[in-house]
């Protein structure tokens, strides 16, 4: 699940950056085709591939250089592809997790 987080949490950056409305539109647009492609097309087992990792990555420090916030980049997404969104909330539970999460360890206690 952590990856999961990592996920949510990269695409909660990464469509949160604030800038132009095109920049906004397009990392959106890239981050939901990579999410129904890789994660929902593939399941949850997609997420322990690390070039998927990377991609995340990728459109989070494009949606930081153009300066969006994580809740513009939440909004660009819903907006551009809603059903991908809700998909992701649905197999993955609640909504995407603070920024601060990226990364961290669970504890296999929880």
């Amino acid at each position: 699940m952590v990856r999961a987080r990592i996920v949510a949490s990269i695409l909660a950056v990464g469509l949160g950056v604030a800038g132009c409305a095109s920049d906004e539109e397009e990392i959106a647009a890239d981050a939901c085709r990579l999410l129904e492609e890789r994660v929902i097309g593939q399941g949850p087992d997609a997420l322990m591939d690390e070039d998927l990792e990377d991609d995340f990555r990728e459109l989070e420090q494009r949606a930081e250089e153009s300066g969006l916030s994580d809740e513009e980049m939440e909004r660009a997404m819903r907006d551009e592809c809603p059903e991908v969104f809700d998909a992701l909330e649905d197999t993955f539970g609640s909504p995407a997790p603070a920024p601060d999460d990226v990364g961290e360890a669970e504890d296999p206690q929880d």
